[in-house]
């Protein structure tokens, strides 16, 4: 398939004119939507342990805690509580379900008195979830 070929499938003048270009319209309009029922349903994405989770307590809950287990592994912080706020999961005027979107997060760590600590926890969370630096808030954790 050379360089002849395509030239004829998409000259509208050409040996397949006008049928040649919409060939390729619908073709790459069918390898858009084919994936989608082909693919399954949208929940197989997450494990099933996660998306458990998520229904018995809510994403909030959800999200803290696996930002919990994961700022608790990182070296110097300690002991960690994370609060996450999203907003938005649905609309009861339209009826609509949207996605929630999170608006902040807090997150108290033992390790948080110290300042390299501080700026590597915010680095991180606002890796984590996709936010600006005036949305996270890192405060040291009191003595137990």
């Amino acid at each position: 398939m050379g360089k002849e070929f395509y030239q004829a499938l998409l000259d509208p003048k050409g040996k397949l004119g006008i049928w040649g270009i919409a060939t390729v319209i619908l073709v790459g309009i069918l390898l858009m939507i084919v994936p989608g029922f082909l693919g399954g349903n949208a929940e197989t994405a997450l494990p099933r342990e996660q998306l458990r989770e998520i229904k018995e307590f809510g994403l909030e809950e959800a999200l803290s805690k696996q930002a919990e287990e994961i700022l608790s592994q990182v070296q110097g912080i300690g002991s960690v509580a994370v609060f996450v706020f999203a907003q938005g999961r649905s609309d009861p005027i339209i009826l609509k379900e949207k996605e929630p979107q999170i608006k902040g997060v807090l997150v108290v760590a033992e390790g948080a008195g110290n300042v390299a600590i501080k700026g590597q926890l915010s680095k991180t969370v606002q890796s984590l979830f996709a936010l600006p630096a005036h949305r996270v808030m890192i405060l040291p954790m009191k003595g137990r």
